[in-house]
C-alpha cells in the first residue's frame, strides 16, 4: 500500500512538473557573467534612444541581453559600414583584445552599406529624385561589397577566438502604410532587397554552433510602427528588447555550460 501511494505521488509530481514546466529566462547561472562583445553600427549603439549620444546607450540591445546581468563591451559606431568596422577590427588593438576575451560576440552590420550606397535616405528626404530602379541596382553592388567584408570580418574574428558569433540579418525600417504611397513603396522595395541580401549574404555565413543567425527581419516585419522610433530608422526601446531576445534565444540554444542561462517559472 505504501508503494502504491508513493507511485501515485510520483506520477502527480511528474504531471505537475510537466504542466508547469519552466520557461527560459534571460539571466545567468550561478552568478557567472557572460563576456559579451557587440560589434556594429548605430543599431547596436542605440542611436537616438538617449539625449546624450556621445556613448553607446545603456538601453541598446547588447546591455539588455540577460536582463542587464552580463558584462558587455559595446564596440559600435553610428554610421559605420562593414568596411569601417573591418578596418577597426584589423587595426585597433582594443577590438582584438575584446574579441579574444569574449564568450559571445554579436555582430550587426550592413544596413549602412545599403543606405549609403543607394542614397535612399536622400531620396526619401527629397534631396535627389526617388528612383527604385537605381536603388535596386546600387543595392546589388553594396551587397557584393558586404559579402567580401563580412567574410573577412568573420575570418578575422575566428583567427582570435572560437566564441559563438550571433549574426543579425537586416530588418526593413520602413513599414507598410496603405495611407502613405511612398511608405508602401519603400516597404515593398525594402523587402525585395533585404530578402535577397539576407539570403545571399547573411544566411550563407551560418554555421552550426559557431555563426548563429538572429532573424531581425522576421521579428520586425509588419511591426515597424511598434519597434522603430518615429520619423527614424532606428529601433525604439521595444525594438531593442526584441533584438536582445533574439540573442538570448541563440545563447540558450547553444547548450554550452559556460553560456547556460537559468530557467524560471
Amino acid at each position: 500500500m505504501k508503494h502504491s501511494k508513493m507511485n501515485i505521488m510520483l506520477v502527480f509530481i511528474l504531471l505537475f512538473g510537466t504542466i508547469f514546466a519552466p520557461t527560459v529566462a534571460a539571466a545567468n547561472v550561478g552568478g557567472k557573467k557572460l563576456k559579451i562583445v557587440s560589434l556594429g553600427d548605430s543599431i547596436t549603439y542605440g542611436w537616438n534612444l538617449d539625449q546624450d549620444r556621445s556613448k553607446p546607450s545603456e538601453s541598446a540591445f547588447p546591455n539588455l541581453i540577460g536582463e542587464r546581468d552580463h558584462k558587455v563591451t559595446n564596440l559600435s559606431k553610428p554610421g559605420w559600414t562593414s568596411s569601417q568596422l573591418l578596418a577597426e577590427i584589423e587595426q585597433n588593438p582594443e577590438y582584438a583584445d575584446a574579441i579574444r576575451k569574449a564568450d559571445i560576440i554579436t555582430l550587426n552590420i550592413g544596413s549602412n552599406d545599403l543606405l549609403q550606397t543607394t542614397g535612399i535616405i536622400d531620396m526619401v528626404n527629397g534631396k535627389i529624385p526617388f528612383n527604385p530602379a537605381v536603388i535596386s541596382q546600387k543595392a546589388t553592388l553594396a551587397s557584393m561589397q558586404l559579402t567580401v567584408n563580412l567574410n573577412t570580418i568573420i575570418e578575422n574574428i575566428r583567427s582570435k577566438t572560437d566564441a559563438p558569433v550571433i549574426l543579425y540579418n537586416l530588418y526593413n525600417p520602413y513599414g507598410y502604410d496603405p495611407s502613405n504611397p511612398l511608405a508602401t513603396t519603400l516597404y515593398g522595395l525594402g523587402n525585395q532587397i533585404l530578402n535577397q541580401v539576407n539570403k545571399d549574404v547573411i544566411l550563407r555565413q551560418a554555421k552550426t554552433g559557431s555563426i548563429l543567425i538572429a532573424d531581425a527581419f522576421s521579428a520586425f516585419d509588419g511591426k515597424q510602427a511598434g519597434y522603430i522610433l518615429p520619423n527614424d530608422i532606428h529601433p525604439n526601446l521595444d525594438g531593442q528588447v526584441v533584438l536582445a531576445k533574439l540573442a538570448e534565444e541563440q545563447i540558450v540554444a547553444l547548450g554550452d555550460k559556460r553560456l547556460k542561462l537559468k530557467f524560471s517559472k
